[in-house]
């Protein structure tokens, strides 16, 4: 009989052990749930927040080079810095319309990652939200975000395609820093302030802008090109 019991205790280990196969899964902590399957899709659920996470603080931080798509549930109302920074595998990533704001370095150095959309939901960026992802080619940007921050997608050097919404206000410093895939991005009329090196080291760049508009002069005191809107 015991020996019975104990074949029956090493089939459910073995079989515990199969499961643990299929990912790794955690409670965050702070009002969320993580799970990483085999397949590299990282799925967040929860509600609120998500904590800073500078510095390798992400809990799946030493699992980042696995990640390859990021799913992130309705109800998280805030990205953490550096969340997925190095996350160099990351291909993709879904954000829902609850996150109203991305915090500082969030998607730092993904260097795989193709496209981003913000949805308009998003009102607040942090610093270098998107610098160094070196194989972006697409970004959208919500109505609901008013400045592009600090490095916002500096040293994107394959960016090609750019949506900037009307709610925006402002380009900050370096916003588009050695992206030097970028021909040419239509500036919305709304846009009336403009930081140091917006566009520098981007080649033969062309704003698209209104006639008479901010944009038509910035690009003439720094030597970019100018189309009026049609």
């Amino acid at each position: 009989m015991k020996g019975i019991i104990r074949l029956a205790a090493l089939a459910l280990a073995a079989l515990l052990m199969l499961c643990g196969c299929a990912g790794e899964s955690s409670s965050g902590g702070e009002g969320y749930e993580w799970e990483l399957s085999d397949d590299g899709l990282l799925n967040i659920t929860g509600t609120g927040a998500m904590p800073d996470m500078s510095a390798g603080k992400a809990p799946w931080y030493g699992e980042r080079e696995r990640i390859v798509r990021i799913g992130i549930s309705e109800g998280i109302t805030e990205i953490g810095s550096g969340a997925f920074a190095g996350c160099t595998a990351l291909t993709s990533a879904e954000i829902p319309e609850s996150v109203r704001a991305i915090g500082d370095n969030a998607f730092c150095g993904c260097r795989s990652l193709k496209e981003i959309t913000l949805p308009d939901s998003v009102e607040q960026l942090g610093t270098g939200v998107f610098w160094d992802c070196a194989e972006l080619e697409t970004a959208r940007v919500g109505r609901g975000v008013k400045e592009l921050p600090y490095n916002c997608f500096c040293r994107c050097g394959k960016l090609k395609s750019v949506t900037l919404s009307e709610g925006l206000e402002a380009l900050g410093d370096c916003a588009f820093e050695y992206c030097s895939g970028l021909d040419e991005i239509i500036i919305p009329s709304g846009v009336t302030r403009f930081g140091g090196s917006v566009f520098s080291c981007c080649g033969e760049l062309t704003l698209i802008a209104p006639a008479g508009s901010a944009a038509e002069k910035y690009a003439q005191k720094n030597g970019h090109g100018f189309r009026a809107a049609e």
